[in-house]
């Protein structure tokens, strides 16, 4: 079973294409269908593994549906990986950028992103380190994003 917890795995940005990537938000569901190319780029461009990305985005919005499938909110979309750019606001407020404006799904993407490299730059177990500062409030998180990506990687 292949894990995130390596670096060879984590830092792995050329893992997906745009078009499995697709495939992989298509077969859930997800309103974010025809990110997949984005995704696949901004990978690329930073090395690191477009599949983390996506059992991040299962484990925080179900693919951009939150809990409730009836109810697809903006912040879903705009932010499936539940990144806060202001971190003591609640709610959608936590999705304004510094000057007030809301964020798009790319800035969210790309600040995810910044906020993993940080965290798991150099690390032995980056997944482990990683959940350390993304998500230190859930003890299961690394092992729930670890058991989304082994799953999703059966699509690509």
């Amino acid at each position: 079973m292949t894990t995130l917890n390596t670096p060879e795995t984590f830092w792995n940005g050329v893992a997906a294409n745009g078009h499995q990537i697709d495939k992989v938000l298509r077969h859930h569901g997800s309103p974010l269908v025809g990110q997949g190319e984005l995704i696949a780029r901004v990978s690329r461009e930073e090395g690191v593994n477009p599949i983390l990305l996506l059992a991040i985005m299962q484990e925080e919005t179900r693919f951009g549906m939150g809990d409730d499938r009836s109810v697809t909110k903006v912040e879903y979309i705009v932010n499936p990986f539940a990144v806060h750019f202001a971190p003591e606001a609640k709610g959608i407020a936590k999705l304004r950028l510094p000057h007030g404006e809301p964020c798009t799904f790319e800035q969210s993407l790309r600040a995810t992103v910044r906020q993993l490299k940080q965290a798991a730059r150099n690390a032995r177990a980056p997944l482990t380190r990683a959940a350390q500062t993304y998500n230190s409030l859930n003890a299961h998180w690394a092992n729930n994003v670890d058991s989304h990506f082994s799953r999703l990687m059966k699509y690509i």
